[in-house]
């Protein structure tokens, strides 16, 4: 559940106040850590936590394949965590 408030913190929150910020799109504010995330989000949410195609798409977090039971350890958190403390150096702005 962890995964899930954080990517929504960042969704309804974070990201918002970014492209406000900088003056462009909420869709031009991009990171590939919340990418990674949402894929991750998406089949806990609506798969029942069995991963989705779109998890092999992650380019941080290569964790599970399609079909596989996600399921976030210490470890990974702990990971995910790190990853978005240092977030501000790859965030980027599409054009």
């Amino acid at each position: 559940m962890a995964l899930i408030a954080i990517y929504e913190y960042w969704e309804s929150s974070c990201r918002n106040k970014l492209a406000v910020y900088h003056g462009v799109k909420l869709k031009q504010v991009k990171s590939q850590i919340f990418g990674d995330l949402r894929f991750l989000r998406h089949s806990i949410v609506h798969h029942g936590g069995i991963a989705l195609p779109e998890v092999e798409k992650c380019k941080k977090f290569i964790w599970y394949k399609t079909g596989d039971e996600i399921f976030i350890n210490g470890y990974q958190m702990e990971e995910i965590v790190a990853a978005i403390k240092k977030l501000g150096i790859s965030l980027y702005f599409i054009e």
